[in-house]
């Protein structure tokens, strides 16, 4: 089987279709049988489709819904993936999901971004608290979502959940307009307080 190949599983709702389309369905001769008085009868005999029958089919003749998984080789990085066929349809590309993020958008998607620089990055830490347990990091954009800035690695800043939350509660909450000057202004404020934290301690 290749990748252009499918092995498929044959029901009554395919038979038709794949027929149609040329493919020789195995069938074998099956005995019948009719009762009567208690007694069995033959009653001729029926070609039918085994349960389970599967064929190989091209990967362009299965059937528009199905979800049929199957196999691709990324186009761009060769790596090799899966998906169904209905999935496949709905894009029409032969890249993986990583690949296709970056393609369709500029620099990469926010998810193609948190796997770059938190979950296979690893130096991923917090930008302020220095936080390095990745179960606790998030992406914070330093753009709000109506500015069409490009989604690249420079339009994003890794923090802990934590801080993230707290820069939205002093920016006026998630629905108030982010920019980098604003988020450079709650880091200094935020370093400040730490050392100032520290000093005290110092004092103590």
């Amino acid at each position: 089987m290749s990748e252009e190949t499918v092995e498929v599983t044959i029901n009554n709702r395919l038979v038709k279709w794949y027929r149609s389309k040329g493919y020789d369905i195995p069938t074998r001769e099956v005995q019948l049988y009719y009762f009567k008085d208690g007694k069995r009868y033959k009653n001729g005999k029926e070609k039918r489709i085994a349960r389970g029958t599967k064929i190989l089919v091209a990967r362009k003749d299965l059937m528009p819904c199905s979800n049929e998984i199957i196999y691709f080789k990324c186009e761009t990085c060769g790596k090799p993936f899966t998906t169904t066929w209905q999935a496949h349809r709905k894009k029409i590309s032969n890249n993986c999901k990583s690949c296709q993020a970056k393609k369709g958008f500029k620099g990469g998607c926010h998810s193609y971004w948190v796997n770059v620089l938190i979950t296979n990055n690893p130096d991923a830490r917090c930008d302020i608290s220095g936080e390095t347990d990745k179960r606790f990091l998030v992406l914070h954009h330093l753009y709000s979502k109506d500015n069409k800035t490009e989604l690249s690695k420079d339009a994003y800043v890794i923090l802990s959940a934590n801080y993230h939350m707290a820069f939205h509660v002093w920016n006026g909450g998630t629905n108030v307009s982010c920019t980098p000057e604003k988020y450079l202004e709650f880091k200094q404020q935020e370093l400040g307080q730490t050392d100032l934290l520290a000093e005290d301690w110092e004092i103590v």
